[in-house]
């Protein structure tokens, strides 16, 4: 299993409800399964990032996401390569 915790919901009432602060990786879903997943990031402000998402989603059919903290930028950064590479989240461009 590629992320520990979630899936949540993709919407602007569960995103509200996540803390703004820490070094994060999340996952963008098309579905409730990891498998779906279709977008890798790494994000210092969670809650931010999720909504500016939202707004403008990287792709279509976007249903629920996925994240995980960290206590140091370094193992954010390692962790995201990690999950890019593991499960080639198609609207990722870099880091393939």
């Amino acid at each position: 299993m590629a992320f520990d915790f979630g899936p949540y919901a993709f919407d602007a009432k569960t995103i509200a409800g996540h803390q703004n602060h820490g070094f994060c990786v999340y996952g963008l879903s098309r579905s409730a399964s990891q498998s779906g997943i279709a977008y890798v990031g790494k994000s210092t402000t969670l809650r931010d990032r999720l909504t500016y998402w939202l707004n403008n989603p990287p792709g279509r059919g976007l249903t629920h996401f996925y994240a995980e903290a960290f206590k140091t930028e370094a193992l954010m950064t390692a962790r995201e390569e990690q999950l890019i590479k593991e499960l080639k989240p198609v609207l990722n461009t870099l880091l393939k």
